[in-house]
């Protein structure tokens, strides 16, 4: 199987999941499953503090012998960094910003998807992509047999034992990442001395991505994250439904799409002479954004007829919500292009203020917006968010051309003598 298609099964697979939890759980429910994901890839990304963004770019300095002892250092710092990640999320589950009757799963998920995480990045940089993926993909299928228990009606479809199958599940991705590792021989079980001045390099790296992927996972969490303070968990479920489906075929591109494209984009960019970008393909850039569209708009005349299967009433009272967040998903396609153009060109200063701009942006309007009107001024939030991001990050692909057409324009313009 190619890695494009297994990743599409994993967008399959994780979009299945919600759909199955909207059909068998409250809303409510639905609402605390969403909240527990956000603070689980928020988690994620603070214990790898993109560590691994550092070791790809070590590999191609060590011989492959010595990439055990990299990938033992890379987990060591995890080791370390876990502790102090852990008492934090302690202090939160105290002060009951995080519900403590889940607080035993939410730590232990975390912990394995930290170091799937990881090993699968590792994974990736040392050039195996594909089982890579595939640990991927076996963290993503417990839809299944959460299905088939569900058929079979050996457990009730609880909160808690949807937890329990997914920390199977990232078990099972964990111990076949180790065994995938173990046969590429960079396993190495001799006794390793914690290299600070190494790990110090790396997290001068890492901290610069850690901080923008915080601020652009804040950017389109932030809605729900405020409907969960401000209003109920039901909101949170109903906003996550429509969100979800109207996000899929973005988020499918950008797994299947962009990341097997990034190399070319990249090798694109250093062709290019000084500080001018290289320019996008606009074939595909149009290409993408008419797939997507469609794939929405025939969502959207599908749409009553399912929420009429599901028997949600509150789904059905809301459904207006899909069109606002099909908007901004797909002013998020656009951003996310021009994104991985201006990271294939090395444009990280940019990118950081452009993400600035947009949480800023996504932040004062959830403020401004969700307190008072609830899901509708969520949905309008993203919108706005969405609409400043697409501008921002595609505006520097379109100056020159902008510049030209004005310097065009005065140039026949006839001053009187």
């Amino acid at each position: 199987m190619s890695i494009a298609f297994i990743r599409t099964l994993v967008g399959f697979a994780q979009f299945s999941i919600l759909i199955f939890l909207v059909a068998e759980l409250p809303l409510g429910d639905v609402g605390q499953y969403t909240i527990f994901s956000i603070f689980i890839s928020y988690g994620t990304l603070l214990l790898g503090f993109n560590f691994h963004t550092f070791v790809a770019r070590e590999l191609a300095h060590y011989e492959r012998q010595s990439w055990s002892h990299l990938l033992n250092q890379n987990l060591l710092f995890l080791l370390i960094n876990g502790i102090l990640v852990f008492s934090f999320l302690f202090f939160l589950f105290q002060l009951d910003i995080l519900p403590k009757e889940y607080a035993n799963f939410f730590l232990t998920i975390l912990a394995l998807s930290a170091t799937n995480n990881q090993i699968e990045n590792f994974l990736i940089a040392s050039g195996n992509p594909l089982a890579s993926t595939f640990n991927v993909f076996l963290r993503s299928i417990w839809i299944l047999p959460l299905f088939l228990i569900n058929k079979l009606q050996y457990i009730n479809i609880e909160l808690v034992n949807v937890f329990r199958v997914w920390l199977i599940f990232e078990t099972i991705g964990l111990i076949y990442a180790f065994i995938i590792l173990k046969n590429l021989s960079f396993i190495s079980f001799a006794a390793q001395n914690f290299d600070i001045k190494w790990i110090r390099k790396g997290l001068a790296i890492g901290f610069k991505y850690t901080l923008l992927g915080l601020m652009l996972l804040m950017t389109f969490t932030i809605q729900r994250l405020a409907l969960a303070q401000t209003h109920t968990e039901e909101h949170v479920g109903i906003f996550q439904f429509f969100f979800s489906i109207a996000v899929f075929f973005p988020n499918l591109v950008e797994a299947s799409v962009f990341s097997m494209l990034l190399p070319k984009i990249i090798r694109q960019s250093l062709s290019t002479v000084g500080n001018i970008l290289a320019p996008p393909n606009f074939k595909l850039f149009f290409g993408l954004l008419m797939g997507i569209g469609s794939g929405l708009a025939i969502i959207y005349l599908l749409l009553p007829t399912a929420l009429t299967i599901l028997n949600k009433p509150q789904l059905i009272i809301h459904q207006h919500l899909f069109a606002y967040i099909s908007t901004y998903s797909i002013l998020y396609f656009i951003s996310r292009f021009f994104h991985y153009h201006l990271y294939a060109a090395n444009k990280d200063k940019s990118l950081s203020i452009l993400n600035i701009v947009a949480l800023l942006t996504s932040f004062f309007s959830s403020l401004l917006l969700i307190p008072k009107l609830g899901l509708i001024g969520a949905a309008i939030s993203l919108v706005i968010t969405g609409l400043v991001m697409a501008i921002t990050f595609g505006y520097p692909f379109f100056q020159k051309h902008v510049r030209s057409i004005h310097k065009h324009r005065s140039s026949k313009i006839d001053f009187p003598s």
